[in-house]
């Protein structure tokens, strides 16, 4: 069995003894090409494999971050597939300028607290992927109240009511 991630010329050497006599041996040598076969990347982060990231925000505050996607086949690897799970803001690809680097930047939703989950496929050149699931938890800060504006029109030495108006998004 070839060891893990070899591939190339090899030779094994086999050594036949007569059981009668063993003194009586000789030995033939075995030929081996052992094919390569494309790898799926390895996200990293850290200097560490993983399959998923976890970052956490706070509401109306966007998160960048990077990974590597290294491939022992040394194929140049791409972002395939980008699904969001449960989305509420947006994911965008942002340059890094490295072959295998991937930089992100999550902006969530405006007033959305909770969990955003994304899919990604991180493939190489022969389209074998690995899976990223990227979890981001956005947590809620307390928004100011908005006033209704409002036009009123009064006579002179008139009192006049009037109802004042706000809404709060967090519904305070």
């Amino acid at each position: 069995q070839p060891d893990p991630e070899f591939n190339g010329q090899d030779k094994v050497l086999v050594t036949t003894c007569d059981a009668n006599n063993p003194a009586l041996c000789n030995t033939a040598t075995i030929s081996l090409t052992i094919a390569p076969v494309n790898d799926a990347p390895s996200i990293i982060v850290n200097g560490l494999p993983t399959e998923e990231l976890l970052f956490e925000t706070q509401e109306e505050v966007p998160v960048n971050f990077c990974f590597e996607a290294v491939d022992i086949d040394a194929d140049i690897t791409q972002i395939k597939a980008f699904n969001p799970a449960s989305a509420s803001g947006t994911l965008i690809i942002q340059p890094s300028g490295l072959d295998n680097k991937f930089c992100l930047r999550f902006e969530p939703a405006p007033d959305f607290n909770g969990l955003s989950i994304w899919n990604l496929s991180i493939c190489d050149a022969g389209n074998l992927c690995s899976a990223l699931t990227i979890k981001i938890n956005v947590t809620p800060v307390n928004d100011a109240p908005v006033a209704t504006d409002q036009t009123l029109d009064v006579t002179e030495d008139t009192p006049k009511n009037l109802i004042l108006s706000a809404t709060d998004v967090d519904g305070d």
